[in-house]
């Protein structure tokens, strides 16, 4: 019953959300929304978004509440028509405690992404400018999602700064980690260093075009953000390619009235590393690389597909686990009992259970020609749809439908132990004589385990979650370890596409592990020899200098790249 209410109040909610009807005012959105939610409870008064629109929220049960977005709606002129519904979110959990917890993270969140930040960045320096008696202040460098910021002090030192953005258009400083050095020389020193020649050469040339002075910047992975406040008011938001080891590549530009609009348009339209107008910025100087990485895994596949296509075909080693299935089988058909098969807790449909699937195929063909009775239990409503479907054609293609028995496939429980404890019973009582466990496993892997070996079951079990690889290894006859698993199909059905497919994976892996053993002697060698500083870009020349280093940074050499890619490394 609470299944099919829930159902209907999550499909009110849908139909509110595509549908606006205009109220009045707020006391007749009330009454006539009550009269729609059948006399439910109102909510407290509406919640302000501070951006026109409110919230207000219908308590159904203990855990079950409606939010409605309300909004106004505008004739023709900006003449108010009144209130309408713009869209309605539905919150539901097993208990009060859950929902609760859900509703509330949700309003939260939304208000607290609503909220305009407490402390814009114009504010701070004006609040810390007087806090300190500072006579000015000045842009140093930028950092990441921030910036290093300089006071002058009236006794001529100056106090640093560490300002990070907040997200919402302002920024937070943390004031007892503020630096206090001498002079100029020493700020840059307390904020990582000074920026480098080209972005310095940029930011002069850039300055002098605008007639504007560098006031605000950003450090990001792929790019850099830098700010210029301009003489006649206002500012400009430039956007650069991060690497500027052969020169500063701008992407665009904009411009904005106040230093508070400009950072709160970088918050607002998520200027990061996954921006819309970024589209490839990462593989404009080194895509060849990927390209050719996947040109030479798909060479290899098809080459080996061939391969096995000839006459000589190609071999794969042993599997032991898979070779046995024939032998539990057998052994079930001795002592007429069934054979058991479970595909895992998967969530959904995915790759892990169809391929859980594909083996179990293999295996009810082998039981169908001794008629030896199955057992396939499954967690998953949708993974017992097809599992159905493949047993029933299996038999079909042997040519015994008659022996497909419809209870023999089973959907238990989508709860973990509630399904864990299914299991095990029927292990028990209906004393299998062999058990296949591949898929997803997690806590309940050893309970599957040791009630078979209990009955004395053969068990062959395979999982993608390494941590319960080891309870199966303790506790279960053959192991499917790593690949193994996913080469079962191939291993199974000996089909030339497949067998050259993993086969030609083998191969770049192979490829691959070469190529970090060649890079790390390589690597290792070049760490033991002294720098030739004309071979590295012109910032990391700039620290080494800096430093007197003599050999490779470990951490931040650029000189393998460079010499291996003839490319700057991010």
């Amino acid at each position: 019953m609470k299944l099919n209410s829930a159902l209907g109040l999550a499909c009110l909610a849908v139909l509110m959300t595509g549908c606006q009807h205009v109220y009045k005012d707020y006391p007749e959105y009330r009454t006539e929304r009550q009269v729609e939610l059948i006399g439910r409870e109102q909510g407290d008064e509406p919640v302000d978004l501070h951006d026109g629109k409110s919230w207000h929220v219908w308590r159904l049960d203990s855990s079950q509440c409606l939010l409605d977005e309300l909004g106004a709606k505008s004739a023709a002129g900006g003449r108010s028509e009144g209130i309408v519904v713009l869209r309605t979110l539905f919150f539901d959990s097993d208990n009060e405690e859950t929902g609760d917890s859900k509703f509330n993270s949700y309003v939260q969140e939304q208000l607290n992404k609503n909220k305009p930040s407490p402390n814009p960045i114009e504010k701070y320096r004006a609040d810390r400018a007087l806090q300190l008696g500072a006579a000015s202040g000045q842009f140093l460098t930028p950092s990441a999602e921030g910036h290093f910021y300089a006071w002058q002090m009236p006794d001529g030192t100056y106090t640093v700064d560490s300002v990070s953005n907040d997200g919402k258009g302002g920024v937070v400083v943390d004031t007892s980690a503020s630096a206090s050095v001498p002079n100029l020389d020493a700020a840059y020193t307390a904020a990582g260093g000074a920026m480098t020649p080209n972005q310095l050469d940029y930011i002069q040339a850039r300055s002098a075009e605008l007639g504007a002075t560098l006031d605000w910047g950003e450090l990001h992975r792929f790019w850099l953000l830098l700010g210029f406040k301009k003489r006649g008011g206002g500012y400009t938001l430039d956007f650069l390619k991060a690497d500027t080891s052969k020169g500063v590549e701008r992407l665009r530009s904009q411009d904005f009235d106040s230093l508070n609009a400009l950072a709160l348009w970088v918050d607002q339209n998520g200027v990061k590393q996954d921006a819309a107008w970024a589209d490839n910025l990462q593989y404009r100087s080194n895509g060849w690389i990927l390209i050719g990485v996947v040109l030479l895994v798909v060479a290899s596949v098809l080459f080996n597909i061939g391969r096995a296509k000839g006459a000589k075909g190609v071999t794969i080693r042993r599997i032991n686990g898979l070779d046995q299935i024939d032998e539990a089988v057998g052994r079930a058909t001795e002592t007429a009992r069934p054979v058991l098969m479970v595909p895992g807790l998967s969530a959904q449909l995915d790759g892990i259970a169809v391929q859980a699937l594909t083996v179990f195929a293999y295996v009810v063909r082998s039981a169908a020609r001794f008629r030896t009775p199955i057992r396939l239990l499954n967690y998953n409503p949708a993974v017992y749809a097809v599992a159905t479907e493949i047993v029933r054609d299996v038999y079909l293609s042997e040519g015994v439908p008659e022996q497909f028995d419809p209870d023999s496939v089973r959907f238990v429980t989508d709860r973990q132990f509630a399904f864990a404890a299914a299991v095990a019973g029927l292990i028990q009582r209906e004393k299998v004589a062999a058990a296949f466990m591949m898929g997803d496993f997690y806590a309940e892997s050893l309970i599957f385990a040791e009630n078979a070996n209990l009955v004395g079951a053969i068990q062959v079990a395979a999982t993608t979650q390494f941590t319960q690889t080891p309870f199966f290894i303790a506790a279960c006859d053959y192991v499917l370890l790593g690949d193994e698993f996913y080469a079962a199909s191939a291993y199974l059905g000996r089909q030339p596409v497949l067998l050259g497919s993993m086969v030609g994976i083998d191969w770049a892996k192979m490829m691959f592990m070469a190529f970090v053993v060649f890079a790390v002697i390589v690597h290792s060698y070049q760490m033991t020899q002294k720098v030739d500083l004309s071979k590295l870009p012109p910032e990391t020349r700039a620290n080494y200098e800096r430093l007197h280093q003599v050999y490779p940074d470990p951490n931040k050499d650029e000189l393998f790249f460079v010499k291996m890619t003839k490319m700057k490394r991010f």
